[in-house]
């Protein structure tokens, strides 16, 4: 029987594997769509970027083809560590009822078994390369469209189009599979479905295959906490193979073993194991079956199952790989990282605060993502504590007594994209050149040496702000007191 939590882990070293996969992809599409003539007329367009598309493909197809060696070593590597792991549990029955199951790797009828699984898994890996080409130059030419028509209509400036559609690619991650609806899955998802589904479904061929060596009708169904409605009704029950013995159910009928919305089928976290009736003891007893489904965990007043505390951690690590790719991306396009870098620092605090209320453990290897290391990382904390320093703006009474009540995270990335500090910005506040009147909406500017911000007077939040440039300071200086008319 395997174990559902080690079901869980064994995607990790191909998802680690594929994703650097994912965030060269990502980043080269960042950098097609930062380069591309936005500028040439419509029939042009269609023409240009149905070459991009094509030279995407062929890299996708080029990328993800030199990694099959690497896939399956680590596919058979997989398949023979879970064929082993379930057979020592079911080899342990059989020896103590006085049986002598033959080794695993000494049995052809096993090894058959096995290698038809790796085959498979293989095969659907194979396919993987074409249907992610595929999906992902769809996407890019989603995104391509997307910046042309935005810069074209004059809805969005240059780099505010090339943005928008670099945090579409970011948001989804590479797609690998489109379905008719629209709906997709990306590259992740895939292969952690590939992996648990094909892993898990061989390691329940095994040991069906070693039941019938032995001998044995009934088997034993593992349990998890949080199973889909129509598995937990069966999980953690004991069933015959046959369908024939008088006190225990139908083991197909019931799990729906075989298919693919059944026992071991897609992302099926449940496994099971032979079950002798005098030999064997029960896996779980019912009052750890109703545990399972007990509100054991409180985040922010709620009270929560297990699997629904962990399903809410794989969302908070799934946003913060969400904002560490548009990092990744936006960083190979040249443009400004610090949205995602803030974003980045908030989900962490986020992370630690549920990890904090719950009690479970972090696992920080679900938040990275390749691309994002050591000197990326550190460049992301020097623009959030500079971010952070704009906090210290809020309490200051400005000269004409308006008081800063509010300083936005928002605010501080524009401040620093506009190259605006912390002191100038306070400096323009307490020290202007000139104050604006207040507007219509309520904010008023004051012009500073090196800022300018404006302020919103009756709520006391900081709107925006932007670098002054030397000579409109030096200009200022020249007209102040002589014709404020005109400034």
């Amino acid at each position: 029987m395997l174990k559902p939590k080690y079901l869980d882990q064994i995607p990790d070293n191909m998802i680690e594997l594929y994703s650097q996969a994912e965030m060269d992809i990502l980043a080269d599409m960042a950098r097609r769509i930062s380069t591309y003539d936005y500028f040439i007329p419509a029939a042009q367009h269609q023409f240009v970027k149905l070459q991009e598309m094509g030279l995407l493909h062929d890299e996708i197809v080029k990328k993800l083809s030199a990694m099959t060696g690497k896939t399956q070593r680590e596919i058979k590597r997989l398949m023979q560590e879970a064929g082993a792991t379930a057979l020592k549990a079911d080899d342990s029955i059989y020896r103590k009822a006085g049986l002598n199951p033959t080794p695993l790797d000494a049995d052809p009828a096993l090894q058959s078994v096995l290698q038809s699984g790796f085959d498979k898994t293989s095969g659907l890996f194979t396919n993987l390369t074409q249907t992610t080409a595929g999906a992902a130059q769809k996407q890019f030419e989603r995104a391509l469209d997307q910046a042309y028509m935005q810069v074209t209509s004059g809805a969005f400036d240059y780099n505010s189009a090339i943005r928008n559609s670099i945090k579409s690619l970011a948001e989804r991650g590479l797609a690998s599979i489109e379905y008719p609806g629209g709906k997709m899955d990306n590259i992740e998802v895939a292969v952690r479905r590939a992996v648990v589904t094909g892993v898990n479904s061989t390691a329940g061929k095994l040991s069906e295959a070693r039941a019938e060596e032995m001998g044995c009708d009934l088997v034993e169904t593992s349990a998890h906490a949080g199973a889909r409605p129509e598995h937990a009704v069966w999980q953690g029950k004991i069933f015959s193979r046959s369908g024939t013995h008088p006190k225990y159910p139908d083991f197909v009928k019931e799990t729906g073993y075989g298919t693919g919305a059944g026992l071991c089928g897609w992302n099926c976290h449940h496994s099971f194991q032979s079950y002798i009736e005098g030999v064997s003891d029960p896996a779980y007893t019912q009052a750890e079956l109703d545990d399972m489904n007990a509100e054991k965990y409180e985040y922010n007043g709620k009270k929560m199952t297990e699997y629904e505390a962990t399903q809410q951690q794989r969302h908070i690590e799934r946003t913060i790989r969400k904002w560490r790719r548009e990092y990744v991306a936006m960083d190979a396009a040249s443009q400004p990282t610090e949205e995602a870098a803030a974003k980045i620092a908030h989900w962490q605090r986020v992370q630690r605060d549920f990890i904090k209320q719950t009690g479970l453990k972090r696992q920080g290897d679900r938040e990275q993502i390749p691309g994002f290391g050591r000197s990326e990382a550190a460049r992301a904390g020097s623009i959030n504590r500079e971010i952070a320093s704009y906090q210290e703006l809020s309490g200051i009474k400005a000269s004409n007594g308006v008081t800063v009540k509010e300083v936005s995270q928002h605010f501080g990335i524009r401040a620093v994209q506009r190259n605006v500090t912390a002191p100038a910005a306070q400096d323009a506040l307490l020290n202007p050149l000139k104050i604006g009147k207040i507007r219509a909406d309520g904010t008023q500017q004051f012009i500073g040496e090196y800022a300018t911000i404006a302020v919103n007077t009756e709520t006391g939040k900081i709107v925006t702000a932007w670098r002054t440039s030397t000579d409109k300071s030096q200009t200022l200086k020249r007209r102040l007191g002589k014709d404020e008319s005109q400034i």
